[in-house]
């Protein structure tokens, strides 16, 4: 909880100009840095704060930011440092533009800002929880954008290590995950990517996840909500379905269903924007393999137009047996073999062996023979002349056609791009069930039939049942087949599929 706003301290070399936010035990001032000339954020504990424990969250800070903000989508730390009334303060990268928690609150940010939104802090989350580096605090709020529109996550004032060390108190109870709010986790990997989703879930809905617009959000309510709903459907009618199911994914309670790193959660991101055919955004990890290139104007574009392509290296055709030196001579007339041009020096095909090398002649083989043969003078008084210029003319059509067919070798493998190769992995919404038909419900006093039918079943489905318009009760029933009897007071009930770690859209009945 932020308490009253402190003044800003004086510091040798900057000039204050204004204050810019609070929140927890440090207020955020802009000075400007006089040599050289620029403006910076510079985050100050405030007096209230300055206990051994406050001071060492702020150390710690400090720390890991600086340890991480290397990486293109992190505030970057200039400089700590104690001022003279005593208040430690960071100097750090200045973000003008509004964060997105305000412009979540305004709306219509578009699906391509998002999902490039998404992949940009993904990536550095990955970076931080390589560095073992937990954030513990992602959300809207905490994602700057500066004037060239790239965004920054900061404020790890509440994060720590992987080990278990917390530097700081607190998550934001709209972004934590039910394991946290139950107090019994520290925080993990898949902590920090439920926030990742919950956070982008916000930035397309304008709201939290658990928050009901007109109705009661208070921490204590969204918690009961975290720990007992189901992730509610945005109702944008312009948000792809995979980008809705992998949010419900990434937000599952159950941390194991969730993508296991935030590497995985950009791909899959960088999936829906394949699946949407935009381009990629790329994956700003180290020895990360980056996202196929954007097609020249001359070969197919593969990132921006037409249906999803994943080229796979293919089996070559065997090459032609090779033509025995003695047969590209004996029999070729002398001009053929004293004038033909000799082969250009062997250009090898990256990946390939000398032997697979293959010879490119500056014109055309045929034209050359036939030029040649046709200035050689035609004997008429003997028989060896015409036979040897039949076995020579037969020899060079061998020659062309094996040419022919390594050229071909060679243009088949030129057109795989191994640049282009998709080696992501597969798409964690690639088997998300489809919805059931038309629910029946049939009242029989305090309890109810339920049916539907759900033309693509696989082995495994179940089926949840619940109550339609009471956000705050547990399921009605968990079945694996049509009909289910389930306790029933009053309104309809919704029945999702449950597919592994995926669900279906839901299909609603009511009582007729």
């Amino acid at each position: 909880m932020s308490g009253p706003r402190s003044h800003p301290p004086v510091l040798a070399g900057y000039t204050y100009k204004k204050f810019l936010g609070d929140g927890g035990f440090a207020d955020v001032f802009l000075y400007e840095k006089l040599h050289p000339a620029r403006d910076v954020a510079i985050k100050v504990l405030r007096a209230s704060g300055l206990d051994a424990e406050a001071r060492r969250a702020f150390e710690a800070e400090a720390n890991l930011m600086a340890k991480v903000s290397e990486h293109p989508f992190i505030v970057t730390v200039y400089d700590a440092a104690t001022a003279d009334d005593g208040r430690p303060y960071l100097v750090m990268e200045y973000y003008s533009e509004p964060h997105y928690g305000r412009r979540a609150a305004e709306g219509g940010i578009g699906i391509a800002e998002v999902l490039k939104l998404g992949v940009q802090v993904s990536s550095a989350v990955e970076v931080a929880h390589r560095e073992g580096i937990l954030h513990r605090d992602i959300k809207p709020a905490n994602i700057l954008v500066n004037r060239y529109s790239r965004p920054g996550l900061t404020d790890f004032g509440i994060a720590g290590t992987k080990a278990g060390e917390q530097a700081g108190q607190g998550w934001s109870v709209p972004y934590a995950p039910p394991e946290i709010l139950r107090g019994d986790h520290a925080g993990d990997a898949a902590s920090d990517v439920y926030s990742l989703a919950a956070t982008l879930y916000t930035i397309l809905a304008g709201r939290s996840p658990f928050a009901i617009p007109g109705g009661r959000s208070t921490g204590e309510a969204v918690t009961v909500r975290v720990f007992n709903d189901p992730v509610p459907p945005i109702r944008r009618p312009d948000v792809p379905p995979a980008l809705e199911h992998l949010l419900r994914q990434a937000m599952s309670k159950d941390p194991a269903s969730r993508p296991p790193t935030a590497l995985s959660f950009a791909r899959s991101l960088q999936a829906v924007q394949r699946e949407r055919r935009m381009e990629l955004t790329h994956v700003e990890v180290p020895e990360a393999p980056p996202p196929r290139p954007i097609a020249s104007p001359d070969e197919p574009d593969l990132t921006r137009s037409g249906a999803p392509l994943v080229l796979r290296p293919v089996a070559q055709p065997p090459r032609p047996p090779a033509i025995p030196p003695a047969a590209l001579v004996t029999g070729v007339p002398a001009a053929v073999r004293s004038t033909a041009p000799a082969p250009p020096p062997s250009l090898p095909v990256p990946g390939t062996q000398p032997s697979d090398t293959v010879h490119r002649p500056r014109t055309s083989p045929t034209d050359a023979l036939v030029e040649e043969v046709d200035d050689e003078p035609r004997p008429t008084t003997t028989v060896g002349g015409p036979i040897r210029l039949v076995a020579g003319l037969v020899v060079a059509l061998v020659a062309v056609a094996a040419l022919y067919i390594g050229l071909t070798h060679d243009s088949d493998r030129r057109n795989v791009n191994p640049s282009a190769v998709d080696d992501t992995p597969a798409e964690v919404f690639a088997d998300r069930p489809a919805s059931v038909g038309t629910v029946g419900l049939r009242i029989m006093g305090a309890s109810a039939d339920v049916t539907w039918v759900h033309t693509g079943r696989k082995p495994g489905d179940r089926y949840r049942i619940s109550q339609v318009g009471s956000p705050n009760a547990a399921p009605l029933a968990e079945v694996d087949a049509s009909p289910a009897k389930v306790a029933y007071t009053s309104g309809c009930v919704q029945v999702v599929v449950i597919r592994g770690s995926y669900q279906s859209e839901p299909t609603i009945g009511c009582p007729t």
